[in-house]
């Protein structure tokens, strides 16, 4: 045993008055505990990388920065926008999918909270909430909750997400049919 958990243990020792205390490997559901302490710090490192993907995910949204949004996207992307039935397949159909979201709406903020990042190997899963506020282009204004769900793999010190899935639980506000607006414009 060392560092901490030593410590602990002759805390409980002392306060209990008893040589019979154990103490449990400490776990964790973000990822799995690793043998050496640079394992570890890999872990850590990747968990921060992952977290700074869905910052400038964030954030590009907001800016409607469609390059940023993109730039978190493998090549090969699957995007799944659950309340409006409509499955993308690639980068070039994401971009029609985010260019109707920035085009429809004059102010996007919204927020990526309580990240669940779970890493295997070369591939993480995520799930977090978001909520959103955005003001649309025609005056409206409309209020999302939900989760995204997604799948990551690393591209050389990077990650990059391949599958995106949006789920909204609460949308309060009209909801624009992005579909709909990508076929005009393609017409």
């Amino acid at each position: 045993m060392f560092g901490i958990e030593q410590f602990l243990k002759d805390l409980l020792i002392s306060f209990f008055e008893t040589t019979d205390v154990k103490i449990m490997p400490m776990s964790s559901r973000r990822y799995e505990m690793k043998k050496t302490l640079e394992e570890r710090i890999v872990a850590l490192e990747d968990i921060e990388k992952i977290s700074g993907v869905l910052n400038v995910y964030a954030f590009s949204a907001d800016d409607k920065d469609l390059e940023g949004i993109l730039s978190v996207f493998d090549e090969n992307i699957h995007l799944n926008y659950v309340q409006q039935n409509v499955e993308f397949f690639g980068k070039a159909d994401t971009r029609k999918f985010f260019s109707a979201v920035i085009e429809t709406n004059k102010v996007l903020r919204h927020k990526i909270v309580n990240r669940d990042i779970q890493l295997s190997g070369d591939v993480a899963h995520i799930k977090a909430y978001l909520m959103a506020t955005l003001e649309t282009r025609d005056g409206g204004e409309r209020d999302l909750e939900g989760r995204y769900y997604g799948t990551l793999k690393r591209v050389g010190q990077n990650w990059k997400i391949m599958e995106w899935k949006i789920d909204l639980s609460k949308q309060k506000g009209i909801q624009p049919e992005y579909k709909s607006i990508m076929s005009k414009k393609e017409s």
